[in-house]
């Protein structure tokens, strides 16, 4: 097994991280479109290193969804 199967395969334990931290990210930004409110900036402060690392945390999660995506389709293989 590679290791983009070893990341991104449903047995990974990172399978249901990358969702949890998309998850995150798809609801702040659900608040913010709706209600103009930042629920991460909130919590941890404008341009806190924590806010950062949540964010960072948010992406990487995204790019997790996405390769996940990627390997059911067969884009990466």
């Amino acid at each position: 097994m590679g290791l983009l199967e070893t990341l991104f395969s449903e047995d990974s334990a990172f399978y249901p991280l990358f969702h949890l931290l998309a998850g995150v990210g798809a609801v702040n930004w659900l608040l913010i479109a709706q209600l103009d409110f930042n629920l991460v900036t909130t919590l941890f402060g404008q341009g806190s290193t924590l806010t950062t690392v949540v964010y960072t945390l948010a992406g990487v999660g995204g790019i997790g969804v996405l390769g996940d995506m990627a390997m059911d389709y067969g884009v990466l293989e």
